[in-house]
């Protein structure tokens, strides 16, 4: 007794009547459904019979197994409970559907032509009865295909698409990586002629179409006949993974599935290093033997059928999507929204309560309604736990398409979130152009995060100025935090010259308003104000009763002609600092100058030193560059014979400073050096 017999005598007579009824019922209807919905269905059929008993009892919860046995459940309760059983009618329903689809011609060519390739690859472990339909089916289908042609060959007319004709004539000069298709290898020619022939058709082909595709290959060195073994094809695709996107070129589809084996297996070997991995991947889940010699024309249909699927399926679900927000529409009333509304209150108590999975499956089903019943709950949900894996894989790129479905509705507050998210996944330039965003809908809670931006100089220029603005115009708005950056501007000179006082008063009122970090800073200032107010004194000592000795100058004695010659030449050869200009680096130097040294033989002044407050600016034989106060350890004053030399060491560096003047007058430097030194 054959395997086919033998399933027909374990089922009793009476379900073996309702499935039969029920396929016959169904391959009537197959015709009226769409590509997508017939070629699923036929797959679907083919994993339930060539899979292996344990992969049977999990395709058990499948909608093949659903529309031809699963409605017997409820009129045999021994089905319920013995898996076996069940199996049996699932194996004898898709032998009978596959066969009476292809009896009515229902099958395209193509169709035939992938469910001939996957009969081909079934694999060697599975059961024997498994293989013996397998083979039964595959010489019915064969036989069907043969009749297909011959019918296809007596019309009198054959329409072919003018796109696909002009496709073929110029196949074998199309370039992949900079090669002819000619020069390929073989997978390489599959792939890229199956994604070429699938785009220039735009999914839709007429059998003539096929046989032109027939003829492309055979163009390139592929005749129908020849055999490849599917591992070669994988095999191509890990070499190189630009194949498996040259495939998917240019085509919207769904991700692979159960339906799309081969997709399925060629996006796993992208992922996978180890050829053992994929073929054990593609026998539990396919039944498929990767070691199978197949038709390389069978498989190119294959593979073109596949897209066609998934694209099919893509475009089902935006219609479904479409669809889906129709419905809701006509149904606005205040019986549907208030439900609506019930059930998201329910979602954000699950959420807050850590019960996030319900959350989010609630809140996925309402997020495209969003401007019906007028409640960011979804988007805000959904946003969240994308961004901290609540409930869903961590994925940031997801977080942001929720956070951009909120701002398309005008809601400025998901701008703002989108921005934080951004920052705090080290996304700089993505977060400054949220918060921007969010500024120019209306939102002024980002002042602050606008102005930490230009402060840092994180996601755009750094701008001292523009970050004082928004820091003090976020204060008047309520929100304190940039006090005690301004503060800090103040203290150190940030983009301004250097006021303690009114640091202070900038961090007294940061402390008052609640942010006790200011009080460090407070405590620093106010140490520095009692310096500052010695270093004064040596200024005006310095001022008063020296004013200008030999090449020192101090700053109410400048010589205006030196001190721009040597600006001049310091910035050719350092450029301006962190300043913007050369006017706004000037400008600095002449506000922040103590003292100034020209060095010149002639005394143009391009060569020299001046000390401000921040550090020491040289352009000297001795010592070039900028040499800041807070960089500096291990002042030292040596009284000479001819000059006065102060020595330090400047990020490890040892450096020198010479100068001619009086013991007094080198006593009076070097105690502003050793000052500014501590200061900063």
């Amino acid at each position: 007794m054959d395997y086919l017999a033998e399933l027909e005598a374990n089922i009793s007579y009476d379900d073996r009547i309702i499935i039969n009824n029920r396929v016959a019922t169904i391959s009537k209807e197959i015709e009226q459904w769409d590509f997508c919905d017939r070629n699923r269905f036929v797959i679907e059929g083919i994993n339930a019979l060539t899979a292996t008993r344990a992969r049977n009892r999990e395709l058990a919860s499948q909608s093949f197994l659903e529309k031809c046995v699963f409605n017997l459940t409820g009129k045999n309760k021994k089905m319920q409970d013995a898996i076996n059983y069940n199996i049996s009618c699932a194996l004898y329903s898709a032998y009978r559907a596959i066969k009476q689809c292809a009896e009515r011609t229902t099958l395209s060519f193509e169709m035939m032509a992938f469910i001939n390739n996957k009969l081909n690859m079934v694999s060697d472990r599975a059961e024997e009865g498994i293989l013996d339909l397998a083979s039964k089916l595959k010489m019915f289908v064969r036989q069907s295909r043969n009749d297909y042609i011959n019918a296809a060959a007596r019309l009198d007319q054959i329409e072919q698409d003018i796109n696909v004709l002009k496709w073929h004539s110029t196949v074998e000069y199309q370039l992949f990586q900079g090669c002819d298709y000619f020069d390929l290898g073989i997978a390489e020619k599959m792939i890229c002629i199956s994604n070429d022939f699938y785009t220039i058709s735009r999914g839709k082909w007429s059998y003539s179409d096929v046989l032109l595709l027939k003829k492309a290959l055979d163009s390139v060195g592929i005749r129908s006949r020849d055999k490849i073994i599917y591992k070669d094809i994988i095999d191509a695709v890990q070499k190189n993974n630009a194949l498996y996107d040259r495939l998917l070129e240019k085509i919207d589809i769904a991700q692979p599935d159960e339906c799309t084996p081969s997709l399925c297996i060629l996006q796993e070997a992208v992922k996978q290093n180890h050829c053992d991995k994929i073929a054990e991947y593609a026998d539990s889940n396919f039944s498929i033997d990767v070691n199978t010699t197949i038709d390389s024309f069978d498989f190119v249909l294959g593979l073109i059928t596949e897209l066609r699927i998934l694209e099919e399926s893509k475009k089902r679900w935006y219609a479904y999507q479409r669809e889906q927000k129709a419905l809701l529409e006509k149904q606005k009333h205040e019986k549907v929204l208030e439900k609506i509304k019930s059930d998201l209150r329910l979602a954000d108590k699950y959420y807050r309560n850590g019960c996030y999975m319900e959350a989010v499956e609630i809140c996925e089903k309402y997020e495209c309604i969003v401007p019906d019943v007028q409640m960011d709950i979804p988007i805000r949900i959904l946003a969240d736990a994308y961004a901290n894996g609540k409930g869903v894989p961590k994925n940031i790129s997801v977080a942001l398409e929720h956070c951009d479905f909120g701002i398309e509705l005008n809601n400025a507050e998901f701008a703002k979130i989108a921005g934080d998210m951004c920052y705090a996944n080290d996304m700089k330039e993505r977060a400054y152009e949220y918060y921007t965003k969010a500024y120019s809908m209306g939102n002024s809670s980002v002042l602050y995060d606008i102005g930490w931006a230009a402060y840092k100089g994180e996601g755009c220029k750094k701008d001292y100025k523009l970050a004082e603005e928004l820091f003090m115009q976020a204060v008047a708005n309520g929100d304190n935090r940039g006090l005690i950056n301004v503060g800090m501007m103040y203290e150190f000179g940030q983009g301004r010259t250097v006021d303690l006082s009114k640091a202070a008063d900038l961090y007294l009122k940061s402390l008052e308003a609640g942010y006790t970090n200011a009080n460090d800073r407070l405590n620093a200032v106010n140490e520095k104000r009692v310096n500052e107010t010695k270093l004064l004194s040596y200024v005006t000592l310095f001022d008063v009763n020296y004013k200008s000795t030999g090449s020192l100058y101090s700053k109410s004695c400048i010589d205006n002609k030196k001190v721009t010659n040597f600006i001049h030449e310091f910035i050719n050869n350092y450029g301006p600092s962190e300043y913007d200009s050369i006017e706004s680096f000037k400008k600095y130097l002449y506000d922040s100058l103590i003292i100034y040294y020209d060095n010149t033989m002639f005394g143009s002044g391009d060569t020299g030193y001046i000390i401000t407050r921040e550090g020491i600016f040289a352009n000297d034989t001795l010592v070039e560059g900028c040499f800041y106060f807070k960089d500096i350890t291990n002042v030292s004053l040596s009284i000479g014979t001819l000059s006065n030399t102060i020595y330090f060491t400047c990020n490890g560096n040892k450096e020198e400073i010479s100068f001619v003047s009086d013991d007094d007058v080198a006593h009076r430097i070097y105690d502003i050096v050793a000052l500014l030194m501590n200061m900063n």
